[in-house]
């Protein structure tokens, strides 16, 4: 019983001993994971500032590249425009290249617009014949984009009145003009056109006269307003 006692009392100290191992243990190895989670929370601060970072540095430099784009167009399209004013097939030519050239940068409403006005004027004016398809594909653009200028409105009406609709062009014209559109010379002069192609001359006369006054004597409503005397 003695040896027994003795027995028992050897397998109860170390199966003692051995729990308190264990806990001493887990104490260990929760103070570990403590001492890691402690050192992981600055590391990881540290990543989600450099991922922050660099979105923005990409947001930045995208940003910027837009806004270095959108300001070569717009000065592209202001050199295009004050070509234009020459309107003569020498000057539409160059307006032409701007033009080209803000479309290359990106599609703009204002470039396509003006490509429109410029391709129906050489077609229709010119004579250029090889301009046509250009000039139908960048009206049907301008009208799709709703360009609201008087190179969009002014090219969709000369196009109508190039193909032998200039009741349509002046119908068209007109409910623009209604809708409040600000008068510009370029649609002044194709409803004088359109007028003047009617047989109207006297109405024609008046709307080209206009559009001269607008435009400080410019090239186009002139000589069509001489050609009503021919």
């Amino acid at each position: 019983m003695a040896e027994h006692s003795e027995m028992s009392g050897d397998e109860h100290g170390p199966r003692s001993s051995g729990g308190g191992g264990n806990g001493v243990g887990s104490e260990l190895y929760l103070d570990t994971m403590a001492e890691v989670r402690g050192r992981e929370s600055p590391l990881r601060a540290i990543g989600f500032v450099a991922v922050f970072a660099v979105i923005a540095l990409v947001i930045g430099a995208a940003y910027w590249w837009w806004v270095q784009g959108t300001n070569k167009i717009t000065a592209l399209v202001k050199e295009a425009r004050e070509l234009q004013k020459a309107d003569d097939f020498v000057a539409l030519n160059k307006a032409q290249q701007k033009f080209d050239e803000a479309m290359a940068v990106r599609s703009d409403p204002r470039a396509v617009a003006g490509l429109a006005y410029v391709y129906t004027s050489l077609w229709g004016l010119y004579g250029v014949e090889d301009k046509k398809a250009d000039a139908e594909k960048y009206v049907k653009l301008a009208v799709e984009a709703d360009v609201p200028n008087g190179d969009r409105f002014s090219s969709e009406a000369y196009l109508k009145i190039f193909n032998g609709q200039p009741e349509e062009a002046k119908t068209m014209m007109v409910k623009v003009m209604d809708r409040g559109a600000q008068q510009d010379p370029k649609m002044l002069h194709a409803i004088g056109l359109a007028l003047v192609l009617q047989g109207k001359t006297r109405d024609g006369r008046e709307i080209l006269q206009k559009s001269i006054d607008l435009s400080a004597g410019g090239a186009r409503p002139s000589v069509a307003m001489a050609e009503t005397f021919l």
